[in-house]
């Protein structure tokens, strides 16, 4: 009778938890966008579209995440040529559906705003909300992105060799 050495490959899947800062108001919904202009422009992650809100007391444009998320990083994009006038204008983070309950992130009192504000929140909330207060008033904003820290699971294989089996004959 003949003995012999079978050796079989092994294949291990490695599963490497980490983290990513995700975007969670891209292509998400928009109210208070002036009738005519598109409001997912405002989530479409395109720095070049815009949403704006008629002219009125108080406007606001505010973004529904669907659930509540911890805004760890805030961002918010204005048009270079247009809507830079932000006296008395704030950005709010809350879970409230009436605006002025929902704590401010990144208050703004500039008649020349920067083109990119962004800002560590670390903030609870369902809902972002770009809001001017004041009669009269307009907002044009380009984008808006609200980063949470998430697990990224992947995958990885990587082929062992198995220990050798020995194999009788029968």
């Amino acid at each position: 009778m003949e003995w012999f050495l079978l050796a079989l490959p092994l294949l291990v899947c490695a599963v490497d938890a980490r983290t990513e800062l995700v975007n969670v108001a891209a292509f998400k919904p928009v109210s208070g966008v002036r009738s005519g202009l598109d409001p997912a422009a405002l989530t479409d992650e395109d720095d070049l579209t815009w949403s704006a809100t008629a002219t009125m007391n108080d406007p606001y444009l505010k973004i529904d995440l669907g659930s509540e998320y911890l805004i760890k990083n805030l961002q918010l994009m204005l048009d270079q040529n247009a809507g830079r006038n932000l006296i008395n204008s704030m950005v709010r983070v809350g879970s409230s559906s009436v605006v002025t309950q929902n704590p401010v992130c990144i208050p703004i009192d500039d008649k020349y705003a920067p083109i990119m504000f962004e800002k560590n929140c670390n903030m609870k909330g369902r809902y972002i909300i770009l809001q001017k207060m004041g009669p009269g008033r307009t907002i044009r904003a380009n984008e808006i992105r609200a980063y949470v820290t998430m697990e990224i699971e992947s995958t990885t294989a990587a082929p062992t060799t198995k220990a050798p089996t020995t194999v009788q004959p029968k």
